[in-house]
């Protein structure tokens, strides 16, 4: 389970939607101290590729963004992006991506805006054999 705080949902959402029709993208902070990580602070980053099915986060607002959690004493909990059209799902592109760049058994947020009157948050985590898990997502 991953436990995100409605203020952070709140802004994911607001993120997405701001970015759309393009894909936003960026990290999530907070306390990873217990067995159900809670996320209470959200880093928007640049979609570099400006595109509305691929996202590529600006490199330098990534390390400022990961410094600034080290200076916080908070851990980088999760990673996002948002499919504003396509699939509701992890896709086989976000799988493939996770793997190549290590991200393994680390939580992917992913805001979707297929119906932009009711967005949903979903998570999910790839582990190093590449198989997709959904995570539970409690907004708190």
């Amino acid at each position: 389970m991953l436990k995100i705080s409605k203020q952070v949902g709140d802004r994911l959402i607001s993120h997405a939607l701001e970015e759309s029709p393009n894909e936003c993208c960026g990290l999530l902070l907070g306390q990873a101290e217990n067995d159900y990580p809670e996320i209470t602070e959200i880093r928007e980053i640049t979609n570099i590729v400006n595109s509305p099915t691929r996202y590529q986060m600006d490199p330098q607002e990534y390390i400022n963004a990961w410094q600034e959690s080290e200076r916080m004493s908070l851990d980088v909990l999760a990673c996002y992006h948002s499919h504003t059209r396509g699939a509701d799902r992890f896709s086989e592109t976000d799988r493939r991506l996770a793997l190549e760049n290590g991200w393994i058994d680390f939580p992917f947020v992913l805001v979707v805006l297929h119906d932009r009157a009711n967005p949903n948050i979903l998570a999910f985590n790839v582990d190093s054999s590449g198989n997709v898990e959904e995570i539970t997502v409690e907004l708190i």
